[in-house]
């Protein structure tokens, strides 16, 4: 019987040596991000809602891939500010690194934490093949 060395996500290989060098690639092509949106209209003007990806993706700029995210998500990027007077930005990201992701600080808005969700998403070609 042979044995299989199997990467992080999944993949066999034969050898250690391919199995490690796929995973190297595929890290080197992965990033995280974290984006805020719907803020809170009737105070603060605080984002209500966090969301954490894991992002793969071969060809696309890290850039296109998150307003590709956001455009899935159907997120306004800019609307009404609060109690509606003038605009504002309804969400915003940054990058991260992957301790980040794995273990996010709380963060303390109006006395509660705010919640988060996590997702994993494989872009390719200008489309999001992993649902969020």
């Amino acid at each position: 019987m042979e044995i299989k060395y199997k990467t992080f996500y999944g993949e066999e290989f034969n050898s250690e040596k391919e199995c490690i060098e796929a995973e190297k690639i595929r890290m080197q092509r992965t990033f995280y991000v974290k984006i805020y949106s719907n803020p809170d209209l009737t105070e603060t003007g605080r984002m209500l809602h966090l969301r954490l990806f894991r992002i793969y993706s071969e060809k696309i700029q890290k850039e296109i891939c998150v307003f590709l995210i956001i455009k899935e998500l159907k997120i306004s990027l800019i609307g009404e500010s609060v109690q509606g007077y003038g605009y504002q930005g309804h969400c915003y990201f940054s990058f991260i690194d992957e301790i980040e992701f794995n273990n996010p600080e709380p963060i303390i808005w109006g006395g509660r934490a705010l919640e988060f969700r996590k997702y994993d998403v494989v872009i390719q070609e200008n489309t999001i093949i992993k649902k969020l």
